[in-house]
């Protein structure tokens, strides 16, 4: 029995083997931090499952994109044009909040980053940049604390109090019937005919819900 040669060799060829060990090692390096970033940073603060499935899956498929674009020659407007697609996708289902799309905004720049390694710096170069990325992230999420802006949309049916002047009585009530710390309203559409109104409530908090920003509550029970 002939063996053939050709495709034995070639599958053992050293530059082979070399371009897929660089693939493996960028590759683990991209997926621990998107790990770090995902659960152990993002998840941690905020508990939204959500968004965890599309961070993670993004990043992915944005770094094996970035990986294959870099064995090609194409020149820096097409990668940029690609980037700035990736850069802009917004969910029309849903509404992402500015912190959601920050975080979206960071993994599809360090998944291109890694994707983009072999052929623009050292993997030394590129777990620096990634360190102080994600350090970065930590600081300002676990050690400075900073709160993040939220908002409810709110069917909400006491009419007098959105009234001019009635401010502190309109925010007290959501506050005692929601448990939202409300600090801001603004009023986005009166119904008449149900004798209510859609409402954005603004609050700052970081422990309070564990869904998306700009659910829909419904202080009757009823949707609208």
């Amino acid at each position: 029995m002939k063996l053939n040669v050709g495709l034995f060799s070639s599958f053992f060829d050293i530059p082979a083997l070399t371009a897929t060990g660089d693939l493996l090692i960028a590759f683990s390096i991209h997926l621990a931090v998107l790990l770090i970033l995902i659960f152990g940073i993002y998840y941690t603060s905020y508990r939204r499952k959500n968004f965890v499935f599309t961070f993670f899956l993004i990043g992915l498929i944005v770094f094996f994109l970035s990986y294959v674009m870099s064995k090609l020659d194409l020149n820096m407007g097409f990668g940029l044009g690609l980037f700035a697609i990736f850069g802009i996708i917004r969910y029309r289902t849903d509404l992402i909040p500015i912190r959601e799309m920050t975080y979206l905004f960071i993994i599809i720049g360090l998944s291109v980053l890694n994707g983009l390694t072999k052929n623009t710096m050292s993997f030394a170069e590129a777990s620096v940049l990634n360190l102080l990325t994600v350090g970065s992230v930590f600081v300002f999420e676990k050690v400075l604390n900073l709160r993040t802006e939220s908002f409810k949309i709110i069917v909400y049916e006491k009419l007098d109090l959105l009234k001019p002047g009635q401010e502190e009585q309109l925010l007290f009530d959501i506050r005692e019937r929601t448990g939202i710390p409300a600090e801001k309203v603004d009023v986005i559409k009166f119904n008449f005919t149900k004798n209510n109104a859609i409402i954005k409530v603004h609050y700052h908090s970081k422990k309070f819900e564990n869904g998306n920003d700009g659910s829909m509550m419904n202080d009757d029970g009823d949707d609208d």
